[in-house]
């Protein structure tokens, strides 16, 4: 069985595992743990012989600390005719189910036992799915047949398409096809369209066009087979390089002493026109023209032999990619002088490390110094030692060192965790190099934090040498004002890890989702609208619109130091978070969910005005249009665009068809989503624009946010993104508009009048409209799911 149980009995385990007896309350806010539960537990895939079930539950740790999932056990049996389920045939121990001739007409179903990891109350109660009649099928497969690729032989920069036969043998007419393209047998991703342009990462791979056939269920039969197996094309030969530049070596030049037994240093720039980088350049030294065998690296010993002679360091400079890979070879200026060191090595005394803060705490962020003092050899030749930092063994290049002088060093997030050594090696510049010495290793002490500042993401706390460290997470959620409103952080979390908003959430369990929300296997704004009804919340209930545009602070006590606070926007192992401020794109905060996953699509935030400005420098893309409205919520200004210009841009579509792309030849992952399906309109009126939008299982053409139909009260419920809590969604934290006069562009238009483009209302009653293409609408963008 999967579930780990403690090192007893199993009969034991149960009893204790689950005890109460001895519940200790630590890292549950004073708390007992309560046992794990497991809700929506349902059955995935065709029950047809020869197809696999998978077994699908949602699991949820009822705990002020929520834990993870620790092994949760799964079992998968057989029905018999009797109420008593103990003694049913039990088929199986995987999440997965393989459904063999022997289950042709039986009712199986999936259970599970969740648990969580931890050693006190890990166990829950078992729950069990309804049970699905397996039946032999009720058609057959569609079938990919002829995969293939126009171009066999591609080089970099090529488009490659792939073409394909369709056929089913029941005569369905297929549905939405699913494509991926391979580089040496593994998927390529984002590849995912029937083009795929080669770049030079596929440089000397073969390249295969994969397809997964799916076919329409004309007459809505159930177990009805609609997806058949993925068939791919032959491999095409490996990826030709493309032709151009030849890489460059400039700037080549030497530094050091030129005296016997000195460490010359060889340095030079690599430039190729084409952007190839860099692969393995080759380097050398020549004595009197002649290569010196061995010696390929950038540093070079002057040997007693290399007096009176020339002594050159050469490159040619190679290229990782792109025809030719090879340059010509380049020298620097020959070294002619060199000459015996006629001095003793000097010597050196080590001073006491100091620190601009406390020397026995070394932090991120303190400058330490070491210091030496030189005493020239009867020679009295001018100092020239090399000082150093040092982490372990690696020399850090950021210290600040000069002969003869004080030596900085600024600790920095990558020295956490590092020992820290102050090192000389003697010299004159008359001398050998003598022996390095080192100052005492120093310990650096410092706190990370790591994750995402996005709602419902995770930050991670990590100390390095403090002992017993306390936690405490912050965030100002008095007010939905955002920035403005960020001046009054409270504890929300004490743990190392702080899921941002888990106290949101945790109003509406998977339970209460399934039972008395809409039931789609997502807890969404239409579940927070049922749990408003039901007085679970209220108006006043701290959401998701609380949280964004705030930032959250980390407050740690240990024993070596008083309490020190961090803001997570400062840290940089921290990634996402909005940009709130087009004239200081250093500001982060909290950001809305980023990503809402639907019935096999994937739609992503609107996006705010600083984000969308030339140089802000987001994890966007650099390509983004320049957004010239705005509509405020939650204390930011989030962008509102035109659908198209007069000048026939088309700024609405340029958001999807940019984001997270750096170069303008980069294929688009993201497509501006269509609405509507009718005859009356073109649903994707931008197809020669290239919005090869995906389509969902249900419809071919509707791709939008569902309206939930809520059966309990017999009203339309607010979708997934609603506008319940002034103008922004309680459970993830969009911009939505209260007034409802700001919906979202689609890319669908009505045949009669070009003029106008239907946009979306996530929200409401989940109506859309047409508006003039010259309004200013938000902007959310879509790709599949996986």
């Amino acid at each position: 069985m999967k579930l780990r149980y403690c090192a007893l009995a199993i009969a034991t385990v149960l009893a204790g595992c689950n005890s109460d007896s001895e519940n200790p309350a630590q890292g549950n806010n004073g708390q007992d743990f309560k046992a794990p539960i497991a809700s929506s537990v349902a059955i995935s895939g065709d029950a047809l012989v020869g197809s696999t079930l998978t077994g699908k539950y949602s699991f949820t740790d009822p705990n002020y600390s929520p834990r993870p999932e620790g092994e949760s056990q799964y079992q998968w049996r057989q029905a018999d005719a009797d109420e008593d389920t103990s003694n049913d045939k039990v088929l199986g121990d995987s999440q997965t189910l393989a459904l063999a001739d022997s289950e042709f007409g039986q009712n199986v179903y999936f259970c599970v036992t969740p648990a969580a990891e931890g050693n006190v109350n890990i166990i829950g109660e078992e729950k069990c799915s309804a049970s699905v009649n397996v039946q032999s099928g009720a058609g057959e497969k569609p079938q990919a047949d002829n995969v293939s690729i126009d171009n066999m032989e591609p080089t970099v920069g090529d488009t490659l398409t792939g073409d394909y036969t369709y056929s089913d043998p029941d005569g369905d007419t297929e549905a939405v096809s699913q494509f991926v393209w391979k580089s040496n047998g593994k998927d390529i991703d984002g590849a995912n369209q029937q083009g795929f342009t080669l770049t030079a990462t596929q440089e000397g791979i073969s390249i295969q066009f994969c397809v997964t056939p799916i076919s329409e269920n004309p007459d809505a039969l159930p177990n009805y087979p609609v997806t058949g197996d993925q068939a791919c094309s032959e491999a095409t030969a490996a990826v030709k390089p493309k032709t151009g530049s030849a890489p460059v070596a400039t700037d080549v030049t030497t530094s050091g002493d030129h005296t016997v037994g000195s460490v010359i240093t060889g340095q030079y720039s690599y430039e190729d026109a084409d952007n190839d980088k860099e692969g393995q350049s080759q380097r050398s030294w020549k004595r009197d023209g002649v290569e010196l065998p061995g010696e390929t690296a950038s540093t070079y010993t002057l040997a007693a032999s290399d007096k009176g002679a020339s002594v050159e360091f050469c490159v040619t400079p190679v290229a990782a990619t792109g025809l030719p890979t090879q340059g010509n070879e380049t020298c620097a200026d020959p070294i002619t002088d060199v000459t015996e060191p006629v001095g003793d090595v000097p010597t050196i005394t080590l001073g006491v490390v100091t620190s601009d803060g406390d020397v026995q705490l070394a932090q991120v962020g303190d400058t330490l110094t070491g210091s030496y003092q030189y005493q020239p050899s009867s020679s009295g030749a001018a100092d020239d030692s090399k000082a150093v930092w040092k982490a372990g063994d690696q020399v850090i290049a950021s210290a600040t060192c000069t002969t003869g002088q004080a030596c900085d060093l600024t600790i920095g997030e990558q020295q956490l965790g590092q020992s820290l050594t102050y090192c000389v090696t003697p010299k004159a510049t008359d001398s050998q190099t003598g022996a390095e010495q080192c100052s005492p290793a120093m310990d650096t002490f410092g706190i990370r934090i790591s994750g995402k500042l996005e709602f419902g993401q995770n930050l991670e706390a990590e100390t390095f040498g403090y002992t017993n460290p306390q936690f405490s997470w912050k965030v100002d959620t008095t007010s939905t004002d955002g920035p403005a409103g960020d001046t009054a952080k409270t504890e929300k979390a004490t743990a190392s890890v702080y899921s941002i908003g888990h106290d949101v959430l945790a109003h509406i369990t998977p339970e209460f989702e399934s039972t008395q929300g809409n039931n789609n296997g997502m807890i969404d704004d239409a579940d927070w609208d049922q749990a408003l009804r039901q007085g679970v919340v209220n108006d006043s209930t701290v959401n998701a619109a609380h949280y964004v545009g705030k930032d959250v602070q980390l407050c740690v006590t240990t024993d070596e130091a008083a309490e020190q606070c961090l803001l997570a926007s400062a840290q940089p192992g921290v990634s996402g978070g909005v940009l709130y401020n087009k004239d200081d794109f250093s500001l982060r905060a909290i950001e809305p969910v980023r990503e809402v996953t639907f019935k096999g699509a994937v739609y992503h935030r609107p996006l705010s005005i600083a984000e969308m400005e030339t140089g802000s420098d987001s994890d966007f893309g650099p390509l983004m249009p320049k957004a010239h409205y705005s509509q405020s919520a939650m204390g930011i200004d989030w962008a509102s665009l035109k659908l198209e210009h007069t000048d026939g841009t088309k700024p609405g579509l340029e958001v999807c068809l940019n984001l997270y792309k750096q170069q303008p030849e980069d294929s688009s992952t993201w497509f501006l989503p269509a609405s509507r399906s009718d005859s009356a309109y073109t649903p994707n009126a931008f197809d020669g624009q290239g919005n090869q939008l995906p389509v969902d299982d249900v419809n071919t053409y509707l791709i939008k946010l569902a309206n939930i139909y809520n059966t309990k009260d017999q009203v339309v419920g607010q979708g997934l993104v609603g506008n319940l809590q002034d103008t922004a969604s309680p459970v993830f934290g969009w911009v939505t508009n209260s007034a409802g006069n700001t919906p979202f562009w689609s890319a669908t238009k009505p045949n009669a009048n070009l003029e106008q483009a239907n946009s979306v209302k996530f929200y409401d009653s989940g109506s859309s409209g047409n508006n003039a293409v010259g309004n200013g609408r938000f902007v959310t963008c879509i790709r599949a799911a996986g």
